[in-house]
């Protein structure tokens, strides 16, 4: 991986955990993708756990990346690990579609399909230094 593209994979981390706190502390936040149902309780328990994954996706990201000792295969596993989560949150996404508003599922899609076509193109890059 060369220094661009662990950069890329830095922002990538701090975005993911970003994500995870925000929806952690703010579960309603999902309304954009699921609507209305984002406001029941039992949804934002979900929300937070939802929150709560991609928090440690990002910080053990972040983690394998500002390792001294240049793991690339511990960084390839956990860039690997955000695809496929984001890659499920795409195919959950389009499987409910039909109940869902419009534009979270374009938004959803976006950022859940470009989380993982990034997270796969960084992780095939992750070879040693």
């Amino acid at each position: 991986m060369d220094d661009s593209d662990r950069q890329r994979a830095i922002w990538f981390s701090w975005a993911r955990a970003a994500f995870g706190v925000a929806f952690l502390l703010a579960p309603g936040l999902l309304k954009g993708w699921l609507g209305e149902d984002a406001r029941r309780p039992a949804v934002k328990v979900l929300a937070r756990a939802f929150g709560a994954r991609d928090l440690v996706l990002g910080v053990g990201t972040y983690m394998a990346l500002s390792d001294q000792d240049d793991k690339s295969e511990s960084v390839r596993r956990w860039l690997t690990l955000c695809a496929v989560s984001d890659s499920a949150d795409a195919a959950a996404t389009l499987l409910g579609a039909r109940h869902l508003p419009k534009r979270g599922v374009l938004a959803t899609l976006a950022f859940a399909g470009g989380g993982a076509y990034t997270g796969f193109r960084l992780a095939s890059r992750a070879t040693p230094r």
